[in-house]
């Protein structure tokens, strides 16, 4: 376990540029979610 202490603050560097990665790919997935719901929701309203 010694051996792999160096590592450890690579994998931390690892783990965040995984983070950061899935709110880059979240945001326009989030986006893209929100805009179908709302297109659905005026259909629904003009359907009345």
């Amino acid at each position: 376990m010694a051996a792999e202490g160096g590592e450890g603050v690579m994998g931390g560097m690892e783990f965040k540029f995984g983070v950061y990665l899935l709110l880059i790919l979240a945001v326009p997935a989030f986006c893209y979610i929100a805009y179908l719901w709302a297109c659905e929701t005026i259909n629904k309203w003009r359907r009345k």
